[in-house]
């Protein structure tokens, strides 16, 4: 069940079974996934493809975001529908940041 925060729900989901704290961390907003996560939003939430908030961030390339959500305690072992983890999206992504 999704938590309530005033008058809007922290882990509403859309047809895709994304929450607000994906759709932060897609974008790349690390203040918005902090403040989501501060009122109870789910960090280890999945959508319909299995993926995390933080596997979303390796597919989308937002690597201090990626940072912000590991320090939270995201978990990079786990893995989506179909086992695949934040290192094997990394792989496949091509990211390397020096």
């Amino acid at each position: 069940m999704a938590r309530v925060h005033g008058l809007w729900q922290v882990d509403s989901r859309a047809d895709n079974l994304q929450t607000p704290l994906m759709w932060a961390a897609i974008r790349g907003n690390v203040e918005m996934c902090g403040m989501l996560l501060e009122h109870g939003a789910q960090l280890e939430a999945r959508d319909s493809l299995g993926a995390t908030p933080l596997i979303l961030t390796v597919q989308h390339a937002q690597h201090l975001t990626f940072l912000a959500l590991l320090d939270r305690g995201a978990s990079p072992n786990t893995g989506d529908i179909r086992g695949a983890t934040c290192v094997h999206w990394a792989a496949y992504k091509g990211a390397v940041v020096v």
